[in-house]
């Protein structure tokens, strides 16, 4: 095996808001170990990520350093830093999934430089409903919620927006990188363009959430 793959792509993850981090390590012992098998095979790895690395930065900001200045209008984009350490990240307060992608990738930039492994990060935002299909998850959060909501006739009035992306359009996008012959080593995938969470709520089929 490890003389027939050039390319390994890792977009598995244990993914839970609720747990901490000590539930979420499996993301980073499977990295890991993913990031080895690399190392032997001389294979490059596509590491899937999440927007979520940034923690409480995608909306606050860092303190110092990284994608801009404190408020809502800070630009995380790929050359944002995701934080040198732990406590001094988005992530210290986060929920274990988030932590554990974080480590995830500290994993993946310490493999590269210190074993030579090639790595490209993807990292995705919220995924959706897939466009020709409409098939989802049907166990994620925003699924259960506007299950919930469309049951008790009733939303959260809370001025929420989602930045929903196609999961099918993400696969393709993610798919083209792989095939690229000089991918960037960082590209975030996900929709610029916000919806409003009461818009989801009127317009998604009693099918959709049956």
């Amino acid at each position: 095996l490890l003389a027939r793959v050039s390319t390994v792509v890792h977009m598995a993850a244990q993914v839970s808001f609720w747990e901490d981090f000590s539930r979420a390590r499996a993301n980073v012992a499977s990295t890991l170990a993913v990031l080895a098998f690399c190392r032997d095979a001389r294979a490059v790895l596509h590491h899937g990520s999440t927007l979520s690395v940034f923690g409480a930065w995608q909306t606050d900001g860092p303190a110092t350093g990284g994608g801009g200045g404190g408020g809502g209008d800070a630009r995380l984009d790929e050359r944002a830093s995701i934080g040198a350490d732990a406590r001094h990240s988005g992530v210290a307060h986060a929920d274990g999934y988030s932590q554990s992608k974080w480590a995830s990738e500290k994993l993946v930039a310490d493999a590269a430089r210190a074993w030579r492994v090639r790595a490209v990060v993807h990292r995705l935002g919220f995924m959706s409903w897939a466009r020709a299909s409409g098939a989802s998850n049907p166990s994620d959060w925003l699924t259960r919620l506007l299950r919930a909501a469309r049951r008790v006739g009733a939303w959260p009035d809370c001025g929420c927006v989602l930045h929903l992306g196609a999961v099918d359009w993400a696969a393709e996008t993610v798919v083209r990188c792989v095939s690229h012959d000089a991918p960037p080593p960082i590209t975030h995938v996900f929709n610029s363009k916000p919806t409003p969470l009461a818009l989801l709520v009127r317009a998604a089929p009693g099918r959709a959430l049956a």
